[in-house]
This record gives C-alpha cells, sequence and structure tokens, in this order.
C-alpha cells in the first residue's frame, strides 16, 4: 500500500501541468517536476544541487533568509515572481509556497507550485498599454473641446461662434474615432489571418484620405488583385498609416506617395510623404511597441502587422535627408505568391 501511495504521489507530481520544486532547509534545490523542468528549459536532475535564488529573479540573499524565516515558522506564502528561464527570459508566474516539516516537527525545507502567467500578463500589459494611450490621445483632443469652449461669450459673433463649434466638434470626432480603432482591433483578435485582396481596400481608404484631407496621393504598383495574408482590421492598419502621411504635414502643399512591389513570396506596400520627417531615435521609436510612440493608431499598426507576419520599415523619403519626408513601408504575406 505504501508503495502504490508513493507511485500514485509521483504519477501526480510527474503529471501536473503546473511547475513544482522542492528545496531543503538551506534553499538548496532537492527536486522538479516535469512541468517546471520545461518552464524553464532543463533536463531532469539539471537543476538540483542549485541554490533556489538560481532560478527566482530578483531573489537576494538577505529576501532568501528572511523566507526561510517565515517557512520555519509555518507561514505559507501566495504571491507573483519571475523564473529566470535557461535562456535568461523571465518568465511571470504565481507562486503558492510552503514549509515542510518531518514528522518531529522539525523544518526540512519547503515546496512551490508555480503556475505560469505570461498570457494573464500579455494581457494585463496590452489593457494598461491602450489604456494610457487613450487617455493620452483623448486628453489631448479634450484640450481642444476646452479651447473651443473658450472662444463662447456673450458677445461672440456668428464667425467666433464657428470656431468655437468647430473646434469642439473636430475634438469629439477624433475621441469617437479612436475608441473605434481600439474596438475594431480588439474585435479582430478573435479572428484568423486569411487571405484578403488588399487593392480595393487600399483604394476606398485612399478615397477617404483625399475627401477628408484634400491630398490626392499617387498609386502605383497596385494591381485589382492582391492577395495577402491579413482579416478585417486591414482598413485599419492602411488607414493609419495614410493619415499618419498627411496630419503631421503642415505644408501648404501636401503628397502622398503609394508604391506597391512583389518580391519573392511577399508584397511590399511603401507610403511616402513630404512632410517634416523624422530624426534616427525618433524612426526607432516608431517600432518600439514599449516606447508607445506615436499614439493609438502607430499602436494598432505595430500589433496588426505583428498579427498579419509583416515586416514594418520606416526610413527616410530622401536617404540622408530626414526633412524631406518619411517612407514607411509594411510587406506583407502574399496569399498565392504566384498570383502576380
Amino acid at each position: 500500500m505504501l508503495e502504490e501511495s508513493e507511485r500514485n504521489y509521483r504519477r501526480l507530481v510527474e503529471t501536473m501541468t503546473a511547475g513544482m520544486g522542492v528545496d531543503d532547509e538551506d534553499g538548496i534545490i532537492i527536486y522538479t517536476n516535469a512541468a517546471l523542468n520545461e518552464m524553464l528549459g532543463y533536463e531532469k536532475g539539471d537543476l538540483v544541487g542549485t541554490e533556489n535564488r538560481a532560478i527566482m529573479h530578483g531573489l537576494t540573499r538577505e529576501k532568501q533568509q528572511e523566507r526561510k524565516a517565515a517557512r520555519r515558522k509555518g507561514e505559507v506564502e501566495h504571491y507573483e515572481a519571475k523564473l529566470i528561464h535557461k535562456s535568461g527570459e523571465l518568465i511571470p508566474v504565481m507562486v503558492s509556497a510552503a514549509p515542510i516539516h518531518n514528522p518531529d516537527g522539525k523544518y526540512t525545507g519547503s515546496f512551490a507550485i508555480f503556475t505560469e502567467v505570461t498570457e494573464l500578463k500579455s494581457a494585463e500589459d496590452e489593457v494598461r498599454f491602450l489604456l494610457d494611450l487613450l487617455m493620452h490621445d483623448i486628453g489631448n483632443q479634450m484640450q481642444l473641446i476646452i479651447a473651443g469652449g473658450g472662444f463662447l461669450r456673450d458677445d461672440c459673433t456668428t464667425d467666433e461662434v464657428m470656431r468655437a463649434k468647430r473646434y469642439i466638434l473636430d475634438g469629439a470626432d477624433r475621441c469617437l474615432d479612436l475608441i473605434t480603432k481600439v474596438r475594431k482591433a480588439e474585435a479582430s483578435k478573435q479572428e484568423s489571418v486569411s487571405p484578403v485582396n488588399l487593392s480595393p481596400i487600399l483604394k476606398r481608404e485612399v478615397k477617404h484620405l483625399s475627401e477628408q484631407y484634400s491630398v490626392a496621393p499617387s498609386m502605383v504598383g497596385v494591381p485589382e488583385r492582391v492577395m495577402v495574408m491579413a482579416d478585417s482590421a486591414l482598413s485599419q492598419l492602411l488607414w493609419n498609416l495614410l493619415e499618419n502621411g498627411v496630419k503631421h504635414n503642415s505644408k501648404a502643399e501636401r503628397s502622398l506617395w503609394i508604391i506597391g512591389k512583389k518580391k519573392g513570396d511577399s508584397y511590399s506596400l511603401s507610403i511616402s510623404d513630404n512632410g517634416p520627417g523624422l530624426n534616427a531615435s525618433k524612426k526607432k521609436a516608431i517600432l518600439d511597441a514599449e516606447r508607445r510612440y506615436g499614439g493609438v493608431g502607430l499602436h494598432l499598426v505595430r500589433r496588426l502587422a505583428e498579427k498579419y507576419d509583416a515586416e514594418l520599415t520606416v526610413a527616410d523619403r530622401v536617404t540622408g535627408r530626414p526633412k524631406q519626408g518619411l517612407d514607411v513601408t509594411i510587406k506583407f504575406r502574399l496569399a498565392d505568391p504566384s498570383q502576380l
């Protein structure tokens, strides 16, 4: 019966999906189950004999001593932590740790259950990120609305009233547009990537851009049918790239050039403008999601490009002359490379 109990225990521990580790009274690892080994990229037995600090990010010797003292007193802990993968990558986990005592009540070590929460933390970070972006971008538009309200006085002329109305309505429209962008992008998360004809979507967004900003982009290399791997949010990605090329351009004559080109199994779409351009550090920041540069629109472009496995690059329109404008290129995967 004892042997059967031992087998059942080992079967349970070795097949559980959560990681489990046991250390002795000195904090030396004496056992790790298969799930923990896999989580951290080690083979069976690799971690035995090492200090638990070796896999716990940020666990100083002082903190280790505090926890050992708490375990000796019988304390059980539940907390968030990060484990160190063999590659050096940090893995967010929830930890449930408890002391182990022998039959005489002497403290002999502790065991801990590690539940990976990478997806949960990613979702949490995404929510915070979008909230920060929305608060920043909508906050900017609220300033526009407040400025419009500031123009209104009892003795306002008709022109002043109309100007205030324009400020207020423009700010409100932009707030609604930001919310719509986020909603559509969030809805697309549940949608799988599949072949989508880029051409009619691009032409529709170009028409919309021309009507809204009075800009007539030049477009070459875009045939009637270009099937790329994307989803229904492709229109949002294209619109944000097009709009970004004109809305920050204060020149009297704003120009936009759209060039499509097939190369191998991909299709590149370059959108260039004659705006103020960006210096090297800002061009780099556009591609860095953690920098939060560019507001909600560019964040959605980055995220959708990642979902489509599309490559996003930013460069000077005229090499070495950033003030001549910006070139943003996105390289899509073709659904059928033989189509063009």
